[in-house]
C-alpha cells in the first residue's frame, strides 16, 4: 500500500508546477514533504481532491473568477488541517493534495467534511457568488505494512 502511495505522489510531481495559494505548498514542496512522511513507518493517508467543472468557471467568468474559487478553496484547505505540520498542497491546475499521519479511514471522514464545506461554500468574484464541488480520492499506507 504505501509503494502506491508513493507512485501516486511521483505522478503528481510530474504535473507542471503551478502557483500556489495562499499557505500552501506547491507541487515540489508537497512531494519533498510526501517523500519524507513515506519514509516514516506511521500510518499515512494521501486525499486528492480535483475541483469539479472548474473550467466552465474560468470559460464563463473569466480567469479573475477561477483565481478567486482557487484563493476561496486554498483558504478552506489551509484552515481546515489538522497541525501545523500536515502537508497541504496544489499540485495542478485545479487539483490539491493532502497528506494524513492517519489511517484512510480517518482520512476519508476528514475528506467528506472538506467536500461538504466546500460544496456550501460561498464564493464572492466579480459582483458574483459563486460555487464549487471536488471530487476526492483517499489512499494509504499503513505503518509500514504493506
Amino acid at each position: 500500500m504505501r509503494g502506491r502511495a508513493l507512485v501516486a505522489t511521483r505522478r503528481a510531481y510530474r504535473i507542471p508546477q503551478q502557483g500556489c495559494g495562499k499557505g500552501l505548498l506547491n507541487r515540489r514542496g508537497f512531494i519533498r514533504r510526501a517523500e519524507s512522511l513515506l519514509a516514516d513507518r506511521s500510518p499515512i493517508a494521501l486525499i486528492l481532491l480535483d475541483l469539479d467543472r472548474f473550467k466552465p468557471i474560468n470559460d464563463a467568468h473569466g480567469h479573475q473568477a477561477g483565481n478567486e474559487v482557487l484563493k476561496a478553496v486554498a483558504h478552506v484547505l489551509s484552515r481546515a488541517r489538522l497541525s501545523k505540520s500536515m502537508p497541504v498542497g496544489r499540485l495542478g491546475g485545479e487539483e490539491f493534495g493532502i497528506l494524513m499521519e492517519a489511517h484512510p479511514g480517518r482520512a476519508a471522514v476528514f475528506a467528506e467534511q472538506l467536500r461538504l464545506t466546500l460544496a456550501n461554500l460561498p464564493i464572492a468574484a466579480g459582483g458574483l457568488s459563486l460555487s464549487v464541488t471536488a471530487s476526492f480520492g483517499v489512499s494509504g499506507a499503513d505503518g509500514g505494512r504493506s
